[in-house]
């Protein structure tokens, strides 16, 4: 009992800041990463893919549509980014 106490009021508010900063960077890494999802995965669609696919289609794809998928991506991760800042600078764990 005495153990779960310490754990959520002292080392839980040290080290949530890094684990959020470290999902943080995963999350932008994965989303970055075009290359090898496009060379290797065949068929393996991940968001960066599709935008490209729709963006460059050989059967005439949408740039348009390319757009708002980026533009959701971006939003996304603005969210993300927020959301880590509000929950680091107010120390809410």
């Amino acid at each position: 009992m005495q153990y779960s106490k310490k754990v959520c009021t002292i080392i839980m508010p040290l080290i949530m800041p890094t684990l959020l900063s470290g999902a943080l960077l995963v999350f932008m890494n994965a989303m970055a990463d075009f290359g090898t999802p496009m060379l290797i995965g065949e068929g393996y669609n991940v968001m960066p893919v599709l935008i490209y696919s729709e963006f460059v289609g050989e059967m005439g794809g949408s740039a348009n549509f390319a757009a708002a998928m980026a533009a959701i991506l971006v939003v996304i991760t603005i969210v993300l980014f927020l959301g880590q800042k509000y929950i680091v600078n107010k120390n809410l764990l």
